[in-house]
């Protein structure tokens, strides 16, 4: 997680920033934005075709052999997922 700081109006301080790590700025600032870094998603996971024709998947496995477990005669894939939340698959 990180943080990006602003000083007061027209106080000469230009914007800053600190750490988890406890890197920190010496003033007192407002804080105006937060962030956190996005999950990293790494398994399997069985794509399916639903009753309209569409593929789909619904779960992360941590193993291959644990995502053919799910796999039943609407199956299609069994494929590995490594993304960062909110990435997309390509």
């Amino acid at each position: 997680m990180g943080y990006v700081a602003r000083g007061g109006p027209n106080d000469g301080n230009d914007p800053h920033s600190w750490f988890e790590d406890g890197n920190a700025v010496s003033n007192p600032h407002e804080i105006v934005a937060e962030w956190v870094d996005p999950k990293r998603i790494q398994g399997w996971m069985v794509i399916d075709r639903d009753e309209d024709g569409d593929y789909k998947g619904r779960y992360v496995h941590k193993t291959q052999a644990m995502a053919q477990t799910i796999a039943d005669r609407d199956s299609v894939a069994c494929i590995e997922i490594d993304c960062l939340e909110g990435e997309g698959l390509k």
